[in-house]
């Protein structure tokens, strides 16, 4: 469009207008951030700024294809319930005091999010996090706020850390320098980290504000907690153990709340109590938990319209639960005009109407301790129950159910965890020792996580932040477009006369400052791949190396703590935590100022100038 109305020479200009209409497009939030990238690179394509094969060439950047499969193998590891003993493990730190909590539970993160990728990581720490606050006696979000600082600060530990990381590296790459190695940045970003670690430990206990907005959220319909009950058979590897005790029954979205014996209650004295064959413990669980202990050997969830029946095994009778295998395991609520309502389960008997099996209920707004085929029914509880999927309708149409789906939790494959752990470490080491370039390594290990079942293929596409993927790949484009049209070059040639005459350290220090501010308004990725070009030929036309200025990017664009906005870890603390804006401005921007003063005196010692 520009060379049909003869502004072809204006086309620099233009980009880089263009470019400042976008940042405050992504500023202003009134649109998705892939939106607004999306949007700026079908204008780029428009005015001819960018071609379709520079669009296509963005496709075989390295950087999208390695966050993909680092989405779906950090996804392996959360199906597998890897993290899943993490709570109980930080919860046994309690005694110890509420500073070694803090400390280990930073330390935790901060080197877990150096490989497991940091959104799904704080999304699945967030339960972890509450209920270990709890155990310590102190507000969630005095723990909430280091959860997303510190899986920040492990992603600068090594390259697949964080997305920004990649982006940098494929851009470098992209620009014919040398790509980065898995930890070559890891010097940098250990020093990093120990001087953010030393802020968050007297932060944590000081400054990051008490907050007791999130008291229920454990407790919202989102993570519904239903009441189930599991009968120990012959064999089981719980038989002679406190039940309490049992990572399988107790842990971040599970509790034991009473054990039946012969029809009675040994709840009062549960800490003495050893687990028997026939023994049924009544739980409060998740639905993922509840699925994950039905697939597991063991335990069987009970029927509780079902009586147990006396069955010979070994030497003598025990007994044993009637199998609870369905094909369909739903949610169904409760209608105002159903008759079940005042109703048992055990009354209903609905397994031997209808071949359905209820394996739990959850009531909102109350807690169920009792039996679960002593609950009475009431309008508004949610029934798990689990058959075939004529027979789940028919019990819908019959009982008057309403909201009858399927459950979208799926059970932890716990059997799979070491499967997908090694899988990871795998990919580390291949890309470590150079043996395969990051981004072939980790798909072979997505292809190792889906044959061996440690997700499921559907569940793999799920798990892929698409929107962070359609924004790398239009900012990609809109990057290609700067260059075309040579955009970069008139901000170096007008920055040179400036900077020619500065030292090297300033101007590292500039450009750090610049991307630092910039990612407190717009996102990361973005920030990085308009910035990490510029920086590149800046540092070539002042006659330096454009390694470090590369790293600097690197590290400011992930240095966000100062705004919720800047990071998506920090916005999915923001509303869980109950905190208010100043409360990000107050406690990250001095982490911020350390995390900066830390990158430009050390990096010049790693990377010379």
């Amino acid at each position: 469009m520009l060379h049909v109305l003869g502004l072809q020479e204006f086309a620099p200009h233009i980009a880089l207008a263009s470019i400042l209409l976008l940042l405050c497009a992504f500023a202003s939030e009134k649109w998705p951030p892939e939106v607004v990238a999306i949007s700026g690179m079908a204008f780029f394509l428009l005015c001819g700024m960018v071609d379709t094969a520079g669009m296509l060439g963005a496709l075989s950047n390295n950087a999208p294809w390695t966050i993909i499969a680092m989405f779906i193998l950090s996804s392996a590891l959360m199906r597998t319930g890897v993290l899943d003993g993490v709570g109980r493990l930080l919860r046994g730190l309690t005694r110890y005091g509420q500073g070694v909590v803090l400390i280990v539970f930073i330390l935790f993160n901060i080197v877990a999010s150096a490989f497991f990728n940091n959104i799904p990581q704080v999304v699945m720490m967030i339960p972890v996090t509450i209920m270990l606050a709890r155990a310590c006696g102190m507000a969630p979000s005095r723990l909430l706020m280091p959860l997303s600082f510190a899986t920040i600060l492990g992603g600068t530990l090594a390259l697949i850390g964080a997305s920004t990381n990649l982006v940098v590296d494929g851009i470098v790459r992209g620009a014919g320098l040398p790509g980065f190695s898995m930890f070559e940045i890891t010097p940098l970003g250990i020093l990093v980290a120990i001087a953010g670690t030393i802020y968050l430990t007297i932060a944590g206990r000081f400054f990051i504000p008490h907050r007791d907005t999130v008291s229920t959220l454990l407790d919202t319909k989102s993570q519904p907690h239903f009441l189930v009950e599991v009968f120990v058979p012959m064999g089981s590897p719980l038989i002679g153990r406190n039940p309490l005790d049992s990572s399988m029954l107790q842990g971040p979205e599970r509790r034991v709340v009473d054990v039946i014996r012969g029809g009675l209650s040994l709840r009062r004295d549960m800490q003495s109590v050893r687990l028997t064959a026939g023994d049924i413990i009544v739980m409060k669980s998740d639905v993922a938990n509840v699925m994950t202990m039905r697939d597991r050997k063991g335990v069987e969830i009970s029927a509780p319209d079902e009586p147990l029946q006396a069955e010979v095994v070994g030497d003598g009778p025990a007994l044993q639960p009637v199998a609870v295998r369905g094909d369909t395991l739903a949610e169904a609520i409760v209608g105002p005009s159903s008759r079940l309502i005042g109703r048992t389960l055990r009354q209903e008997r609905l397994r031997r109407r209808f071949g359905v099996y209820p394996i739990a209920v959850h009531r909102q707004g109350e807690n169920l301790e009792g039996r679960l085929e002593e609950v009475k029914l009431r309008v508004g509880d949610t029934l798990l129950l689990e058959g075939a999927p004529e027979d789940l309708q028919k019990v819908a149409a019959d009982a008057d159910l309403i909201n009858l789906s399927p459950s979208g939790e799926k059970g932890f494959r716990p059997d799979k965890a070491l499967l997908a752990t090694l899988t990871l470490a795998g990919v580390v080491l291949f890309s470590a020792l150079n043996i395969i370039p990051i981004a072939g390594a980790a798909w072979i290990g997505v292809a190792f996580v889906l044959l061996t079942r440690c997700i499921d293929s559907d569940e793999a596409i799920q798990s892929v932040e698409w929107s962070v993927i359609l924004l790398l790949y239009s900012m990609l484009t809109i990057g290609s477009g700067l260059e075309q049209t040579g955009a970069i070059e008139v901000i170096v040639n007008f920055a040179e006369p400036y900077l020619i005459g500065m030292s090297p350290m300033v101007v590292l220090a500039l450009i750090y400052v610049v991307s630092s501010l910039m990612t407190e308004i717009v996102t990361a990725n973005a920030v990085a791949v308009v910035v990490t070009p510029l920086a590149i030929a800046l540092a070539i036309q002042l006659g330096h190396d454009p390694r470090p200025f590369a790293v600097a990017v690197m590290f400011a664009a992930s240095a966000s703590f100062a705004t919720p906005v800047g990071y998506q870890t920090n916005t999915l603390v923001y509303s869980a935590g109950g905190y208010r804006f100043l409360d990000f401005v107050k406690v990250g921007l001095p982490l911020n100022f350390i995390c900066g003063i830390v990158t430009i005196l050390f990096l010049p010692l790693i990377w010379k100038l």
